[in-house]
């Protein structure tokens, strides 16, 4: 028997790795991650390893401890999930999505940490005619593998009031870097001052 252990030993390591790299695909997709907290948040069966712990004590509070909205329940199963915009902060993702439902729709905003796979941030909305907007959009970049440069996200929408220095780096105090444009710490941006947990 110690000879079959040690034969069967990497292999089962080698498949518990794949199934650990399969769901942390999964997780990374903010469509799979919604559709699995419309689920879990429709079924009263929330898993505490998806939500920061902000989050599920939010979700506790919320739900009066049983994991259930019963307005999102009343909306049915899920049929598709669209991102409606994104922006991509140092540490996280923000996401403005719509669920439909069998018998409606949900707006949601959502923040993923990108290193541990937690949904930071969670708002929605039953039946909302607009989706949320997101603060300081930048441009999407195109579908396709990210291997070109990443898109840049404008971290001072006030540039235009030039008597105000919003940037993180004190240590810059002759403005040598204000004309550069872009140059700015991105975690000084409105969205990682209203999510500081995704930057």
């Amino acid at each position: 028997m110690n000879v079959l252990t040690r034969r069967l030993a990497p292999a089962l390591c080698v498949l518990a790795l794949w199934s650990a790299a399969i769901e942390a695909r999964a997780q990374a997709d903010p469509r799979v991650v919604l559709n699995g907290m419309i689920v879990q948040l429709q079924t009263g069966t929330p898993n505490p390893q998806w939500y920061s712990p902000e989050v599920w004590q939010l979700l506790a509070y919320q739900t009066q401890n049983s994991g259930v909205y019963p307005a999102l329940s009343q909306l049915g199963p899920v049929r598709s999930v669209a991102v409606v915009a994104e922006q991509q902060l140092p540490v996280g993702g923000l996401y403005s999505m719509t669920a439909l439902h069998t018998g409606g729709r949900s707006d949601w905003r959502i923040g993923i940490n990108n290193y541990t796979n937690r949904v930071e941030y969670v708002d929605f909305n039953v039946g909302q005619n607009q989706p949320y907007p997101l603060p300081d959009m930048s441009p999407i970049p195109a579908a396709g593998p990210k291997s070109g440069p990443k898109a840049k996200v404008d971290p001072d929408p006030g540039k235009d009031n030039p008597g105000k220095d919003k940037r993180a780096d004190a240590d810059d105090k002759d403005n040598r870097g204000a004309d550069a444009g872009g140059d700015e710490d991105p975690r000084t941006s409105d969205a990682c001052k209203q999510f500081p947990n995704l930057c």
